[in-house]
């Protein structure tokens, strides 16, 4: 299912994550893939009514963000993304999941070793010696226990970055984090990346509880609902939109991007 190295890493884990957070019931705010573009974050979080006090952000009547995966690469300011996100969740105004990329950062960390955990991250390398020894640390302590799913208000709410099936929430497995992060892949190769493509599992997804999820940029730059799942990556770092979902209402908040930082 994952598309780089098949191989576990020494240490990895992938059950016992605090997954059940069923007795939160919000309201919250969900927010699609970031890959590091701060300024949109931040006109985010104050479109959706956060002000930034003592560096964090919180809601003046209690609301709660929810990172829906992939807050770093690609973008310009991943390092300020991550420390924003820290400190959110640190304080209690923000939970977060686990995205792909998220996992490809801390396997550089971690010293794991495939592709994506070991090619180079000039975002990162940048950084003194000092400095990349705090970040490090800084962004071992926010992934160490963030877990691939979130089951919310109930159980009628699952975020997990990559989608995830409708038997999988309550369980955890090597198969269903990988689904969370990384998706299903098929035999098909994608004739522009060369990749695998993915099953669209939420053609398919008939389960009770609402799906927020993002992985894979929409064509179209407003999310849809589709069998009570939404997908909330409009492509920000490709010169898209960022989105939140506003939960229980079901209202979308949108961004634009100030500009294309990546090619697809």
């Amino acid at each position: 299912m994952i598309e780089e190295s098949q191989e576990k890493q020494k240490g990895e884990t992938y059950t016992g994550f605090r997954v059940n957070r069923s007795t939160e019931t919000g309201p919250f705010d969900l927010i699609g893939d970031i890959h590091g573009c701060a300024a949109e974050l931040r006109l985010l979080l104050e479109k959706l009514g956060y002000r930034e006090k003592d560096g964090f952000y919180s809601h003046p009547a209690g609301r709660r963000v929810v990172f829906l995966g992939d807050l770093v690469n690609r973008g310009p300011a991943s390092i300020e993304v991550v420390r924003l996100a820290a400190r959110m969740v640190e304080n209690g105004t923000a939970l977060s999941v686990r995205g792909n990329h998220c996992q490809y950062v801390y396997g550089f960390f971690k010293k794991y070793q495939g592709n994506e955990y070991t090619r180079a991250r000039p975002w990162l390398e940048g950084l003194s010696p000092a400095d990349f020894t705090e970040f490090s640390e800084l962004y071992l302590k926010l992934m160490e226990p963030t877990p691939p799913y979130l089951i919310l208000d109930g159980g009628r709410l699952v975020a997990a970055h990559a989608g995830i099936e409708a038997e999988m929430p309550g369980n955890q497995s090597r198969s269903i984090f990988e689904f969370c992060l990384y998706g299903e892949t098929t035999s098909d190769l994608d004739p522009v990346t060369g990749y695998p493509k993915r099953r669209d599992w939420a053609a398919t997804y008939r389960g009770k509880p609402f799906i927020a999820y993002g992985h894979t940029p929409t064509r179209n730059l407003t999310p849809e609902i589709r069998n009570n799942t939404v997908n909330l990556d409009q492509g920000c770092v490709y010169g898209g939109r960022l989105s939140a979902l506003r939960y229980p209402e079901i209202e979308f908040v949108q961004v634009d991007a100030a500009q294309s930082y990546a090619k697809k």
